[in-house]
């Protein structure tokens, strides 16, 4: 009496690189990026304390010479002689350039890894991975626009002349001051302004891509 083999269980084949795969080197890549942010901010530190800028600009060794008011910026860290006739003396130089380019490549990355995330919502990574993105998105949100709203409550003196009116605006969050000459002097950043409003729509899609998620994946 013969036996019948067992039917023979073919194996299938190892995943390929493929979307999901693609999926999670974007944000690899992402979390690097956004590490090496750190660094990056400290050249600018170093940059712009170790080049003596505004006492250069003080002793008129660079510059128009004469009057001038110094602007400073947390990010990136730099400093910028500003005078009368409108010219503008920045610390870093082409440093500035490659900061702001380096964020540029660091939004599109993200917008990418975003977009790729969204479409692959029937994974169980995708619903953790935008609870995170909810969570910090909006903790940065939340801490940005308090820094921008909570700011100093009186205009600073300039070179426009006295100050005759004061503008604030909540959303997108602004305070800027009005001088006799006409002058608007914005006390808030514009990065600052437009940065919360990404990091709002960030936290709206997030938030949205972490229901879509849960609604799509398999229950067991």
């Amino acid at each position: 009496m013969s036996s019948t083999p067992p039917p023979t269980t073919l194996l299938p084949p190892a995943p390929g690189p493929g979307p999901f795969r693609t999926a999670d080197r974007l944000w690899l890549a992402v979390r690097l990026m956004a590490g090496a942010l750190v660094p990056l901010w400290a050249l600018t530190f170093l940059v712009t304390e170790g080049s003596e800028h505004v006492e250069q600009c003080a002793h008129g060794m660079i510059g128009p010479g004469g009057h001038h008011r110094v602007e400073r910026t947390s990010v990136p860290y730099n400093a910028t002689c500003v005078y009368p006739d409108g010219t503008e003396l920045p610390a870093l130089g082409a440093l500035e350039w490659l900061w702001w380019a380096f964020l540029v490549a660091l939004a599109v990355l993200v917008l990418v890894a975003y977009t790729l995330e969204f479409a692959l919502t029937g994974r169980p990574e995708s619903r953790r991975r935008f609870l995170v993105l909810t969570v910090v998105t909006g903790t940065l949100f939340l801490g940005l626009w308090l820094l921008a709203t909570q700011g100093p409550a009186s205009c600073p003196p300039g070179l426009e002349g006295p100050v005759v009116a004061r503008e604030e605006s909540l959303f997108p969050p602004q305070r800027a001051c009005v001088h006799a000459s006409g002058t608007v002097r914005e006390l808030v950043p514009d990065w600052l302004s437009r940065l919360t409003v990404i990091l709002l729509v960030a936290t709206a899609l997030s938030a949205a891509g972490a229901v879509r998620a849960h609604l799509a994946t398999p229950r067991k």
